[in-house]
């Protein structure tokens, strides 16, 4: 098993997210299937190549107000008929304003507190 190289601890979770490629007027609907503060993997049918710039938004559980992002995607995960991984994209965050990403930051530390709890 290869060693996972990513530099930022990833939380499970499901989120919509609302994507555009940024030279098409395609938009469309994921869901991540994880989050980070470096990025998110979006599962979609909808794949494009490496390096292709995004927009994207999506609203995290905990607050009605959307994020705004652009990101390149920096890996693709192709269909394979035996396999229960989805289909789907890792897109890193490459314009996420400083508030943004102070929000994305609390709410995966308030979800790994949540997830990690001890009552012992």
């Amino acid at each position: 098993m290869s060693e996972d190289k990513r530099p930022y601890e990833r939380l499970p979770v499901e989120l919509e997210v609302e994507v555009s490629a940024a030279s098409d007027h395609n938009f469309y609907t994921g869901f991540t299937q994880n989050i980070s503060e470096g990025g998110l993997f979006i599962a979609t049918s909808h794949l494009h190549p490496l390096g292709t710039p995004l927009e994207f938004s999506f609203t995290l559980d905990d607050s009605p107000e959307p994020i705004q992002a652009r990101g390149l995607v920096r890996w693709v995960r192709e269909p394979e008929a035996q396999s229960p991984m989805p289909t789907g994209m890792g897109v890193e965050f490459e314009s996420l304003s400083a508030a943004e990403l102070q929000r994305v930051q609390a709410y995966i530390a308030r979800r790994r507190e949540t997830i990690f709890y001890d009552e012992d």
